[in-house]
């Protein structure tokens, strides 16, 4: 699955055939289903590439229903479809969806589980003091 994900990427970079990014990106969701694969990277990729490349043969509403199989992997696995995170973005703008841009941008911008955030940060007086030599910041 993966690498039919990969391939219409990379029909799409090379700014190739849309039709056939089309048939990449479906076949390898097609096989991830049969198989009964859980949401993974491949899914990141076809949904990506599916997106992109129906949005480039001018389908834009199928291209937001494909976009939507994201919600899939962030549902299952917990993390933001980064690698689609731009295409997401340039469909919702080029459509006129502006509240699904704010939404996808408060999203991506609120701290994740595993990310520390500023105030989880150990403060400047318990972190271990530098000496302070000839070219460090303390004598400038």
């Amino acid at each position: 699955a993966r690498v039919h994900a990969l391939s219409a990427i990379r029909t799409l970079d090379e700014l190739g055939d849309v039709e056939s990014a089309i048939h990449s990106a479906r076949r390898s969701l097609e096989i991830a289903r049969a198989a009964n694969a859980s949401p993974g990277v491949h899914l990141l990729f076809a949904a990506r590439a599916l997106g992109e490349a129906l949005f480039r043969a001018g389908r834009p509403e199928e291209a937001l229903a494909a976009l939507a199989e994201l919600d899939t992997f962030t549902r299952a696995t917990g993390l933001p479809p980064i690698m689609a995170v731009t295409t997401l973005a340039r469909v919702y703008m080029l459509t006129g969806r502006f509240v699904e841009i704010e939404q996808l941008a408060r999203s991506r911008s609120s701290p994740r589980r595993g990310i520390r955030s500023a105030r989880s940060r150990p403060s400047s007086s318990s972190r271990p003091r530098r000496a302070a030599g000839p070219f460090s910041c303390a004598n400038a």
